[in-house]
């Protein structure tokens, strides 16, 4: 179901269950780079309570997942 969401001047229109749908399958970033950067980040980064995460949070987006295509299909 298509949701919209104005950020200033801006209308996002988004699908929440095919965002969320699109990270279920996809890789935990601690699990597939054993990098500090990408463990801080999961670890440290993440915990920070910001606008930007709440949001993306909110639409369904888990930024904990390394995701190998975007939800739109297609390729990174």
């Amino acid at each position: 179901m298509i949701e919209s969401i104005r950020l200033n001047d801006i209308i996002v229109e988004y699908d929440k269950g095919k965002t969320s749908d699109a990270y279920l399958n996809e890789i935990n970033i601690k699990n597939d780079c054993p990098c500090g950067d990408c463990h801080f980040f999961v670890d440290v980064v993440l915990k920070i309570d910001l606008e930007i995460f709440r949001f993306l949070k909110s639409v369904g987006t888990d930024l904990k997942k390394n995701l190998k295509t975007e939800p739109t299909g297609f390729g990174v």
